[in-house]
């Protein structure tokens, strides 16, 4: 039973520590292959710079804004995976399905305080730009 426990946590630690991420159903996106390179890099904060860097670009499709998201969440410290986070919710590409499954892993993604605020304020601004603007009369 021991030894059972040893390699369950043996296995989440390599999956913590390599990056693991879950890639979602359907037609991968233009961005999947640089995402599967990304999360192959060894150390943490290079990782999350590279995924960073995928977040800006303008062709994500929403399978790679999921995607993305999974691999942000599986992988470094917490300002880069915030930065990383802020960087997808500001693109102008990002979709609806993407920003509330970011809201979804927040419940379950270990961020700091500030960290986690900044991700929140992203999300609200995504979400109050979403909204049609009120007529005025």
């Amino acid at each position: 039973m021991r030894a059972c426990r040893m390699v369950v946590l043996g296995l989440l630690v390599l999956m913590i520590v390599t990056g693991c991420a879950m890639r979602p159903k359907g037609t991968p996106g233009p961005a999947c292959p640089a995402i599967d390179a990304a999360v192959t890099i060894d150390q943490p904060s290079e990782r999350l710079e590279m995924l960073e860097e995928i977040a800006t670009r303008r062709d994500l499709s929403e399978n790679d804004q999921i995607y993305l998201v999974n691999a942000i969440c599986g992988s470094g410290f917490s300002a880069g995976r915030a930065n990383a986070l802020v960087a997808l919710l500001e693109n102008p590409c990002c979709v609806e399905p993407a920003w509330e499954h970011v809201r979804e892993k927040l419940k379950v993604t270990r961020l700091l305080g500030s960290d986690k605020r900044r991700v929140i304020d992203a999300l609200l601004k995504r979400a109050a730009a979403s909204q049609p603007a009120a007529d005025e009369d």
